[in-house]
């Protein structure tokens, strides 16, 4: 072989080791795009999740607002649930309520059939609907945990719900 020959060969050789490897780099970048974008993607659908109910110990930490409210002629002590996550939680998982209060208070930004379950519940509870004065509009009366997966409504819209331990 001459040595033109070897050099061409050399040529060649070196062209084929560079294009593998701008192949391989080109197919490592696609690689490193695709699983961003599934790490990106699995996060936003994990956010919009429906069914997601929040983290328990950290919701009930949220939940330390309280306040005194009238309903009827009963003055009332109770937490506050006026975000979303505190009141998907409620009063679930808790074997009782903290000295000193009587029940928790949902705040809903607008009147409306605002529904309640007893996902998770320990004890049974009175389900008051409110209207924007506080007066009763519908009730749910000595509700029990083994209603679940049952949902109570109130008959017309209500901006408040409260709930009493029964």
């Amino acid at each position: 072989m001459t040595q033109n020959e070897t050099v061409k060969l050399d040529l060649i050789k070196n062209y084929m080791d560079t294009k593998k490897i701008l192949a391989s780099k080109k197919t490592e970048r696609w690689l490193i795009v695709a699983i961003v974008v599934t790490f990106l993607l699995s996060l936003f659908l994990s956010s919009i999740n429906p069914n997601k109910v929040p983290d328990t110990k950290t919701t009930q930490q949220l939940v330390t607002e309280t306040r005194s409210i009238q309903v009827a002629e009963n003055t009332y002590t109770v937490l506050i649930a006026d975000s979303s996550d505190e009141r998907i939680l409620g009063l679930s998982n808790r074997d009782s309520l903290p000295d000193g209060v009587d029940g928790m208070l949902f705040i809903f930004d607008e009147p409306n059939l605002h529904s309640i379950w007893m996902k998770d519940m320990n004890f049974s509870i009175d389900i008051l609907w409110l209207d924007a004065d506080f007066n009763i509009i519908d009730q749910a009366l000595n509700t029990s945990p083994d209603t679940y997966p049952e949902s109570f409504t109130p008959s017309i819209p209500a901006l408040y719900v409260l709930e009493l331990p029964a």
